[in-house]
C-alpha cells in the first residue's frame, strides 16, 4: 500500500473514533 492510502485509512479511523466519542458524549446529556 502507498503512504497516501495508509494516511487516508488512518484519517478515516481517527474521524470515526472522534465521531463515535462525540455521539456517546451527546447521548449522556
Amino acid at each position: 500500500m502507498t503512504v497516501l492510502a495508509e494516511t487516508i485509512i488512518i484519517a478515516c479511523i481517527v474521524l470515526w473514533a472522534f465521531a463515535d466519542i462525540t455521539y456517546r458524549l451527546s447521548r449522556e446529556d
